[in-house]
């Protein structure tokens, strides 16, 4: 019973010691897998705003969601004859068809979702950027109710995409939720003028 006890002993202290590792490095992959989503809808928002030359908007809730919508305006069918990257799949790209003795195009779902658990986005422009450049726009920011009173209002930014792909310079940063945005954890994405996401290294 002796060996016994110490046995267990030894294997609680192994887990105290292991526990926070495995919820470090757990924080760090979804960190990391929210950034992709970051960059890839980024880089969906801008290639749809050009493809149909209609202005589009990068909708991001800090509770961990991302998504595509398209704005008013715009063209019905693509500005170039060619076929778009839908990120994980969502949305579906411009289908082809023919049509007597022509190609016609049909009007493409633009819109597109994604879900990050556990992950929180906060947004803030450029400042550097947009004093370089004023383009007079302002960055859409509002607030949703929960059902649940209990919670908190989830902060929602929109970022408009013009239809030649511009938008306002922004920055995104993406950390575990319930920790500081300034923690060992963090990650951000920037996006210039242009629409040209880039991972901010640490020491920039």
């Amino acid at each position: 019973m002796v060996e016994l006890l110490i046995v267990i002993v030894i294997i609680g202290v192994m887990a105290v010691a292991i526990g926070p590792t495995f919820s470090t490095s757990s924080d760090i992959a979804r960190v990391k897998t929210a950034t992709r989503g970051v960059m890839q809808m980024s880089r969906y928002a801008r290639t749809m705003a050009v493809l149909y030359q209609a202005p589009m908007a990068l909708v991001i809730s800090a509770d961990g969601r991302l998504r595509v919508e398209r704005g008013q305006g715009g063209n019905e069918k693509p500005a170039v004859s060619v076929a778009s990257e839908v990120p994980d799949g969502q949305g579906s790209p411009p289908a082809e068809k023919s049509s007597g003795g022509g190609a016609s195009y049909e009007m493409a779902e633009l819109s597109a979702e994604k879900v990050y658990e556990q992950v929180t986005f906060t947004v803030s422009l450029d400042q550097d950027a947009l004093e370089a450049d004023e383009s007079g726009v302002a960055l859409k920011e509002e607030e949703t109710e929960p059902e649940d009173a209990s919670k908190e209002a989830v902060r929602i930014s929109r970022i408009p995409y013009e239809s030649n792909g511009r938008c306002l310079p922004y920055t995104v940063e993406i950390h575990p939720s319930g920790t500081e945005a300034d923690g060992a954890d963090v990650m951000t994405v920037k996006v210039d003028r242009f629409g040209v996401a880039k991972v901010q290294e640490e020491d920039d």
